[in-house]
């Protein structure tokens, strides 16, 4: 599995794929960037099976491919590019997948999309402190009222 990072905007189609070549506008809409047309799509979204219009949350490739296993068949070159479009299509729907951003390993990662495993790191620290702490206490006391053996 790849660890690639990256924003994208995407939106999973209609069930009648008829439905989707008769209105070109979700296209147009879809790839413009103007704040009337994205609350145009949200209305849109409704009726579609699945959507992602938040073009500002990280995800992992990995979770995009897991969760549609369409994008397995695309090349990774193709699909992380920087402003890549991509329209893609089986037997009952039409995927629409715009890709905001791509950030590579190695890369400074974004602090929204780092902030929750660094808040679980300091709370994990802290458990352990927590931890350690009660397990020394409870020596301590136990040799002070003589209830501790060492073998």
């Amino acid at each position: 599995p790849s660890l690639f990072f990256f924003i994208i905007i995407f939106k999973f189609l209609l069930r009648k794929i008829e439905i989707f070549r008769t209105n070109k506008k979700i296209i147009t809409l879809f790839k413009s960037s103007k704040k009337e047309d994205l609350i145009s799509l949200e209305d849109v979204a409704l009726s579609m099976e699945s959507s992602h219009l938040n073009d500002s949350v990280w995800v992992k490739y990995s979770d995009l491919v897991n969760r549609y296993p369409l994008f397995k068949e695309v090349a990774e070159k193709q699909l992380l590019k920087t402003g890549h479009f991509l329209q893609k299509e089986d037997s009952l729907s039409l995927y629409l997948v715009l890709v905001k951003e791509v950030l590579r390993r190695n890369q400074v990662a974004p602090k929204s999309y780092i902030t929750p495993t660094i808040k679980q790191m300091i709370l994990h620290q802290r458990k352990k402190r927590l931890l350690r702490t009660i397990e020394e206490t409870l020596v301590d006391d136990a040799q002070k009222n003589k209830q501790f053996e060492i073998y």
